[in-house]
Parts: C-alpha cells; structure tokens; sequence
C-alpha cells in the first residue's frame, strides 16, 4: 500500500477505536510545522525509511 493510503487507514482506525480526532502528518512535514502539542495529548511516530532522522526531531 502507498504511503498516503497507509496515512488515511491509520487515521480512520485511530478515530474509530479511540472516538477521538486523530492527524496524520509526514515526520519530513512536521519536523518544520510549530504544532500545537498539549502535556496530555498523544503523539505516535511512525518511521519509514529515510525519515528515520525526522523522526526524532519534531518537537
């Protein structure tokens, strides 16, 4: 399956399972984003390879 496919399943199962919003970001997008992350959200990391580095550093 395609990245953008993967990132549309993951969401959708996210939100079906938690029943809470859920957004999916590429590490390469986000690592450049100022996302507003509060203390009690979640945040997941899923890499692929080549973003390994991008990974770690979104903030």
């Amino acid at each position: 399956m395609e990245l953008h496919g993967t990132r549309l399943v993951a969401e959708y199962i996210i939100e079906e399972f938690t029943k809470n919003t859920s957004r999916v970001e590429y590490a390469s997008e986000f690592r450049y984003r100022n996302p507003i992350i509060n203390k009690n959200d979640v945040v997941i990391a899923i890499s692929q390879s080549g973003e390994t580095a991008d990974s770690p550093s979104g903030n």
